[in-house]
């Protein structure tokens, strides 16, 4: 990695050892600034300070370095809203920045910066803030976070933590070319002695990426790279999200048709009857036959024809006669023989009426 500025007066204790490891690694490419000075954003006449500033191939990168107050070792809780702590320091374990809650604000104001100075250059890169955390000499400290801003974290420092850390924003793909980290070197006033050669060396695309056109060609009035949209210019957290990849290739669809449900489902056989119902419809029809056998014979005794009576056995007396001047004498019929009146005069067969289920009927 190129360091520019390195050898600056006025540097910790701190900021010279983060930058001679960054100056010893030759696996990881980029060029680290110290001491970089980033116009603000809301005042055009200031400038932030930032500790150390890298421009990688996969983007940005502001770095804050502090150092523990107290000769304590212990956990360090780091949140965005409200001073940190630490266990044996009274108030914050690190130095803040005049009106700042803690370190936070303050490698959030070069994220800004930073970055609203690339979109003014049209450049849309990647820019991230970090907070490196030493301990005092002889101390072990760790770091808690909770709830930091989107594109900020704290690291405690190490050599092999700080190294881990960059080899995995290593992995991010390229974002800008060499082109364009040249031209954000000039508008920060550090691009004398560094050449495009120098910066394709570190890994920076030789040739533009997809729409870049060169500035000398086109008035410097073009963007380039990756067109700032009015969003992300103002917001230098957007590249915290990774890029999505839509795929176009449509997924054959397996259409399966519900079974059909059989017929036993469908139609249901009729529930049995109960032993009971069959007595109970037995017994009923019993009860109306004899019912009806009851009705007949009443029926029959009530309408049966009046006996016979023998005209022959009856006593009449005669009704006396007045014979007429001109009828014929009336010659008395002769007495039945004793035959004729042995014989009995039978009256006719009464009728027989039958009723249902009467045997011999």
């Amino acid at each position: 990695m190129l360091v520019i500025n390195g050898e600056r007066r006025r540097m910790t204790y701190t900021e010279r050892t983060t930058v001679a490891w960054l100056k010893s690694w030759r696996d990881i490419g980029g060029v680290a600034i110290s001491g970089c000075y980033v116009d603000d954003r809301n005042d055009p006449s200031d400038a932030t300070d930032g500790d150390i500033v890298l421009l990688t191939p996969q983007g940005c990168i502001v770095i804050e370095v502090k150092r523990i107050l107290e000769l304590v070792s212990g956990r360090v809780s780091c949140r965005a809203n409200g001073p940190w702590s630490m266990p044996g320091v009274t108030g914050s374990p690190v130095h803040t920045r005049k009106g700042d809650l803690n370190p936070i604000d303050q490698v959030s104001d070069g994220t800004y910066n930073l970055k609203n100075l690339a979109a003014s250059r049209g450049i849309d890169t990647f820019v991230v803030g970090l907070v490196l955390l030493f301990g005092q000499k002889g101390c072990t400290i760790e770091v808690r976070t909770a709830a930091l801003p989107r594109g900020i974290e704290v690291l405690a420092a190490h050599e092999s933590h700080l190294r881990n850390w960059l080899h995995r924003k290593a992995q991010r793909s390229t974002t800008w070319s060499a082109q364009q980290a040249h031209t954000l070197l000039t508008a920060l006033n550090f691009a004398g002695g560094i050449s495009l050669a120098d910066l394709v060396a570190e890994g920076f695309p030789d040739i533009p990426l997809a729409g870049v056109v060169d500035p000398q060609q086109e008035g410097g009035s073009t963007k380039l790279g990756m067109m700032a949209s009015p969003e992300r210019a103002h917001n230098p957290f957007w590249f915290s999200i990774p890029p999505r990849v839509v795929d176009t290739t449509v997924a054959p669809v397996r259409i399966e048709h519900a079974p059909t449900p059989s017929l036993a489902v469908i139609y249901r056989r009729p529930p049995r009857r109960h032993g009971a119902q069959r007595l109970g419809a037995i017994g009923l029809i019993v009860i109306l036959a004899a019912t009806s056998m009851l009705f007949i014979r009443w029926h029959n005794e009530t309408t049966s024809p009046p006996a016979v009576v023998d005209e022959t056995t009856l006593s009449t007396t005669p009704t006396p006669t007045i014979p007429s001047p001109d009828a014929h004498p009336v010659v008395p019929s002769p007495d039945p023989t004793p035959a004729e009146a042995a014989i009995p005069i039978s009256p006719p067969p009464a009728r027989k009426y039958c009723y249902p289920f009467q045997i011999g009927c």
